[in-house]
């Protein structure tokens, strides 16, 4: 990743390594342009990183003072295992049709424990929004690159039929349209 700094065109860090893609422009432009991001201080790039039935947006902070990236988010969150980093990043996903009904366990909190889950039947035809996914923002900085990622352990929050909570187990994930590919 390159941009401006003192005058001079030069790498705001090392090569970025992750599963997916940086989220760019309309094709007609060449140059990919930083963005403000709602709660967020600063110019960041958005990265789409692929988990394994979803993909993650992980924002990436540009601070041109310092002329470097580093992670856009530094998140806490009060658990019942104490403090953890765990952040909520926005998701992009494509349910793919159930020939048939099933349920999910929907949790109210992204922790299994947490309140108690309902069973939510998943029609064909239902409703399925993809709201939210939670887990650690992974930003590795090793001798030659950055690995930037989500931890293993991703909760996804959604909506069915009008119904939001937490699921996070593939079992889950694939009732609702979102096998594991790729």
């Amino acid at each position: 990743m390159f941009g401006m700094f003192n005058g001079k065109l030069v790498p705001l860090s090392k090569p970025l390594s992750m599963e997916g893609d940086l989220i760019e422009p309309e094709p007609r432009e060449r140059v990919v342009k930083t963005s403000t991001e709602p709660n967020l201080q600063a110019e960041v790039l958005n990265f789409r990183v692929w988990i394994g039935n979803f993909s993650v947006i992980v924002p990436v902070r540009v601070d041109w003072m310092m002329g470097q990236v580093r992670p856009a988010l530094g998140c806490m969150k009060m658990t019942s295992q104490g403090r953890r980093p765990l952040c909520q990043f926005r998701v992009e996903a494509q349910r793919v049709s159930q020939e048939e009904a099933t349920f999910v366990r929907l949790w109210p909190e992204a922790e299994e424990g947490m309140g108690i889950a309902q069973h939510v039947v998943v029609k064909k035809d239902a409703k399925v929004e993809f709201l939210a996914a939670e887990a650690e923002q992974v930003w590795k900085e090793g001798d030659e690159q950055i690995r930037l990622g989500v931890s293993e352990d991703v909760w996804l929050k959604v909506r069915i039929d009008g119904i939001e909570g937490w699921i996070h187990t593939q079992e889950d994930l694939h009732a609702i349209g979102l096998p594991q590919a790729g």
